[in-house]
């Protein structure tokens, strides 16, 4: 009993080291995945917290916000600092519908008042430290609620799931499927048919693309009944959006796919693709709160460009125009994938 389980024991260890990719993405890629997150996560300072004022930066009454707010000489270290984005009105509210700011700050009757979504912890918070700094120094009235939709929480969150199902259909229903594929032996008999290889691929995208068609409409339809989420925008810039986003993804998937031998590996590609952009991409909450020079960065990846031009069309009402160079974007990193994976692609 003890011989045989020590035996095959050995014969795990030996299968888990013999493949190389399984070593990478096993103990490799998640040093390298927190090493990049810690970079972007553990900086010595916080973020400031973005508010937008309703008001101009050469008035007085904004003058007079940024130097109370203003972190004291003498400061506790872990007290928070503000960086207010004035403006008028409709650009307070662009910068809440981006993620730019998490409150907007306007005065009224002498008063500076703010409003946010309650439904959003970090608005939450940062109203708190905000009339923490300010108390004693000047009056504030009770926030108010933002209830107007694209100023909401949920109105920022349905477009970015929009955006992650997309990444998401074509990584595991593509690039998952092909190396499964691959690891049942059944592409060498598929390359050796009259089959057309270019085609087969295509095959793989329409498919998808069909599949991310009915996705998308199921939590467009939740979301519009369930939480009053209204779409603004053009439906036809929409449409091609969702399709250049899948383009691009496809190409990606392909390429990841192009030479992984196991499912073990392909569990890996794909999760090396989808996680640090579904943490970093501003799915859930503004990349915008990011170090200055990864928001420079993180504002080009494939997700963020579609979560940002799908989040315009939803609050904004962006038309065909505003989201074209998205999609002449995405449709670029689709081809500049899908080619070089089409051509290294094993299959065998």
């Amino acid at each position: 009993m003890i011989r045989q389980l020590y035996n095959l024991i050995t014969v795990n260890f030996k299968e888990f080291f013999r493949e190389p990719g399984i070593i990478f993405w096993a103990l490799a890629f998640p040093l390298l995945l927190s090493g990049v997150l810690g970079l972007a996560f553990s900086q010595s300072e916080r973020p400031p917290i973005a508010a937008a004022v309703v008001a101009s930066a050469d008035s007085a009454e904004f003058r007079a916000l940024t130097a109370r707010l203003q972190k004291p000489a003498a400061a506790n270290p872990f007290d928070e600092e503000f960086r207010l984005i004035p403006g008028d009105e409709a650009a307070a509210r662009l910068a809440l519908k981006r993620g730019q700011a998490t409150l907007l700050l306007y005065r009224e009757n002498g008063v500076w008042q703010a409003r946010f979504d309650p439904a959003n912890g970090e608005a939450r918070s940062a109203w708190r430290a905000l009339d923490q700094r300010l108390s004693g120094r000047a009056p504030t009235a009770p926030p108010q609620v933002l209830e107007s939709r694209g100023d909401r929480y949920i109105d920022f969150l349905i477009p970015g799931l929009l955006a992650l199902g997309v990444m998401n259909s074509c990584m595991w229903g593509i690039g998952y499927a092909l190396i499964d594929i691959r690891s049942k032996k059944l592409l060498r008999r598929m390359a050796a048919s009259p089959m057309s290889k270019p085609a087969f691929m295509l095959s793989h995208f329409i498919a998808r693309l069909s599949f991310i068609a009915l996705e998308s409409l199921l939590l467009f339809v939740f979301a519009r009944l369930v939480f009053d989420v209204e779409f603004q925008g053009s439906p036809l810039a929409l449409i091609l959006l969702l399709a250049s986003g899948a383009a691009a993804f496809s190409g990606i998937a392909i390429l990841c796919a192009s030479r992984a031998q196991s499912l073990q590996a392909a569990n890996g590609v794909v999760n090396a693709v989808t996680l640090p952009m579904t943490i970093v991409s501003g799915i859930f909450f503004s990349y915008q709160s990011f170090p200055d020079w990864i928001v420079a960065l993180l504002q080009y990846l494939p997700l963020t460009l579609l979560a940002d031009a799908v989040r315009a069309c939803f609050n904004e009402g962006a038309g065909l125009a505003a989201a074209a160079p998205a999609i002449l974007a995405l449709l670029a990193v689709g081809a500049l994938s899908f080619l070089p994976g089409l051509k290294l692609f094993r299959w065998r």
